[in-house]
C-alpha cells in the first residue's frame, strides 16, 4: 500500500491534501507527515478518527506542531511513530469502535527538548497497549486510556541520562507496567510494577504496588504510604530507594535490601508492616 503525505495546508480532513491518493487516509493506511509539510497539522472536523490506520509517521525533518495541546490529534492505528523536530500532541480514540485504539506508540523524537503529549479523547477514550520512549520532553496525560497489559518503556538513543524526560500526571487508573532503563520520570501516576535500572524516577503523590530497582536505578519515593497499599520495593546491588525527600510518615508492607543495595530512610517516620529485610547483614564475612 502507498505512504500517503499531507502536503498543502496540513488539513487532515481535506483529501486533496493527501498525496498521491487524493483522499483522506482510511483502513489500514500508511501516513506520513513529511519535511516538505511546513504548518501545523490540525483536524478540526475530526476526520483522522473515522478510520483504523496502519501507521502514522511524523518524520524527523518535519518542525512544526503536529496538532496542540488544545486540539491534539485524535486517532486510531496499529503504530504511531514520532521522530519529528516539532511538538506532537495526540490522543487515542475510540470513536464507538474496539479497533481504534493505538496499538504501540514509539517516541524518538530529534532533540530531548521537543515537547510531546500523549492522552486518550475524553468521552470516547481509546486505549494504548504499549508506548515506547527514546528522546524527547513526554507528558503522559490524566486522561490517558491504559489498557489490561500496558507496559511503557524508558530507554534512550545517545544520552541515558537526559535523552527522555518523562512526566506522568495525575491520573484515574494506574499504570499497568513501567519499564525505566534510562531518563528521568517524575511521576503522579499510580503504578502497578516498576522495572529501574540505569535511571531516576520520582514518585510523587501516587503509590507503586512492587518495585524491583536494579543497577544504577533510584526511586526517590515520596508518597505518603499507608498499610493498605500494600507496597513492595526489592533493592538489588547498585540501586537505591530514598524514603528521605520529604518528612511525611509511610508505612509500606515490605522493603527487601539485596548485598550491594542501598536503602535510605529515617526510622523515626518509617514503619513497616511485614518487614524490612536486609539480606546484606545477614551474609556471613
Amino acid at each position: 500500500m502507498a505512504t500517503d503525505h499531507l502536503t498543502n495546508d496540513g488539513v487532515w480532513g481535506t483529501g486533496a491534501n493527501w498525496q498521491p491518493g487524493g483522499s483522506v487516509p482510511a483502513g489500514a493506511a500508511t501516513c506520513m507527515i513529511g519535511p516538505a509539510l511546513t504548518v501545523n497539522v490540525t483536524d478540526v472536523a475530526g476526520d483522522a478518527e473515522t478510520n483504523d490506520l496502519g501507521v502514522v509517521h511524523v518524520h524527523r525533518g518535519y518542525k512544526a506542531s503536529f496538532g496542540t495541546t488544545g486540539a491534539p490529534i485524535q486517532l486510531g492505528s496499529a503504530l504511531v511513530q514520532l521522530n519529528s523536530s516539532g511538538p506532537c500532541f495526540l490522543e487515542a480514540s475510540l470513536n464507538s469502535s474496539a479497533a481504534m485504539d493505538i496499538n504501540n506508540i514509539i517516541v524518538a523524537l530529534a532533540r530531548s527538548d521537543v515537547v510531546c503529549e500523549i492522552g486518550s479523547k475524553t468521552g470516547d477514550a481509546g486505549e494504548i497497549d504499549m508506548i515506547r520512549l527514546f528522546r524527547g520532553d513526554v507528558l503522559l496525560k490524566a486522561n490517558l486510556n491504559y489498557a489490561a497489559a500496558t507496559e511503557v518503556h524508558v530507554g534512550h538513543i545517545t544520552n541515558p541520562a537526559s535523552d527522555v524526560n518523562l512526566t506522568l500526571a495525575t491520573n484515574a487508573e494506574a499504570m499497568p507496567v513501567l519499564h525505566q532503563t534510562a531518563g528521568f520520570c517524575h511521576s503522579s501516576t499510580e503504578i502497578t510494577l516498576v522495572h529501574l535500572d540505569h535511571a531516576r524516577l520520582h514518585q510523587d503523590t501516587a503509590k507503586i504496588v512492587t518495585a524491583y530497582i536494579g543497577a544504577g536505578g533510584y526511586l526517590r519515593y515520596d508518597y505518603i504510604a499507608i498499610d493498605a497499599d500494600n507496597t513492595i520495593f526489592h533493592v538489588y546491588a547498585g540501586g537505591t530507594l530514598d524514603f528521605t525527600g520529604t518528612e511525611y510518615y509511610k508505612t509500606v508492607d515490605e522493603v527487601h535490601v539485596y548485598p550491594g543495595g542501598k536503602f535510605l530512610y529515617d526510622p523515626r517516620t518509617t514503619a513497616f508492616a511485614t518487614g524490612l529485610y536486609d539480606y546484606s547483614k545477614s551474609v556471613a564475612a
